[in-house]
């Protein structure tokens, strides 16, 4: 992850909430649903006991301390080689400006929904001809 996107603050009220609404039924649920296991929520405590331990930090320090425990968090996470959405994706170095995300223009469509659908049925019943006549044909033993 670059530097520049690494937080420098951080809520320790909502660092509490997200910890203690981890350890809820629903968000337990949803953990064993889509992971089939029992989330462990000690990351999220471990939020919130960073933020408190430094509420007395200068903001210089706190900064410091919050990037650094978010440093420390990406790379046990994606270093060492371990997979990553980077695979796939670039990272960006700094934050798009506000505004400009999902601004492309596209142009309009050349058809309507029911040509394009009618050209889908189409498209399907030749690929379905296709099959059927490669499935009927006689294999040579």
């Amino acid at each position: 992850m670059s530097e520049s996107l690494l937080p420098e603050t951080m809520s320790c009220r909502d660092a509490f909430d997200y910890a203690w609404h981890c350890h809820t039924v629903g968000s337990q649920w949803n953990a064993i649903y889509r992971y089939g296991e029992v989330r462990s929520c000690s990351d999220l405590w471990d939020d919130f006991w960073m933020c408190m331990r430094t509420r007395t930090f200068s903001p210089e320090q706190k900064a410091a301390a919050i990037k650094e425990h978010f440093r420390a968090r990406e790379e046990a996470k994606y270093g060492g080689g371990k997979p990553s959405s980077e695979d796939v994706w670039q990272s960006r170095d700094k934050p798009l400006p506000p505004g400009t995300a999902f601004s492309a223009k596209f142009d309009p469509p050349i058809q309507s929904d029911l040509e394009y659908q009618k050209m889908q049925v189409e498209r399907r019943r030749r690929i379905r001809a296709e099959m059927e006549i490669a499935d009927n044909k006689p294999t040579k033993e």
